[in-house]
Order: C-alpha cells, then structure tokens, then sequence
C-alpha cells in the first residue's frame, strides 16, 4: 500500500508542473489505477493482480521516462509484495499411518 501511495504522491507533484495535458492525467491516473490494483491484489492474495498491475505499471512507465526513478522501484517492490505474499503451496508431508 506504501509504495502505491509514494507514487500516487509523486505523480500528483508532476500534475501540477508545466504542460499540464489531459493526456498526462490520463497516463497518470492508468498508472496510479494499476499500482493500487496491484496494491489490493496483494493484500486480497491475489498474485495474478498484483503481478498484472505491478507489470502494467512498468509498461506504462516506459512512455514518460522521467518517472521511471519512482515507477520502477514502485513496481519492483508491488512484484516482491506478491511474491512475498503469494499463498504457498501446502509443503507439509502428511503421514500415513503405518
């Protein structure tokens, strides 16, 4: 959740720069809309959104590449929260009664 908030943040501080166009808020609010999909993809332990948000979040970031300082990591930690928190595969060996 931190890290889709760092960059919701980030992003809002370049909104307000120079050259505001409907089509930066467009890119801004898919790539934060992505980061938070990816952000409740992980808390609701769901692996396969949170990757696909983490992964469209990256493709995105390669359009504007002065975000790709907080777009990256931003992604990169949303992949490790996924993988972190993926479900784990049942490891236990049960044993038979012998």
């Amino acid at each position: 959740m931190f890290a889709a908030l760092v960059l919701t943040t980030v992003l809002l501080g370049y909104l307000l720069r120079d050259g505001f166009l409907l089509t930066r808020v467009l890119l801004f609010v898919a790539v934060a809309g992505l980061a938070w999909v990816s952000a409740l993809g992980v808390l609701r332990g769901r692996p396969a959104v949170g990757t696909a948000g983490a992964l469209g979040v990256v493709l995105l970031g390669f359009w504007q590449a002065v975000l790709w300082v907080p777009m990256l990591p931003t992604a990169g930690l949303l992949l490790l929260a996924t993988v972190l928190s993926s479900p784990d595969r049942d490891t236990r060996h049960e044993s038979s009664p012998t």
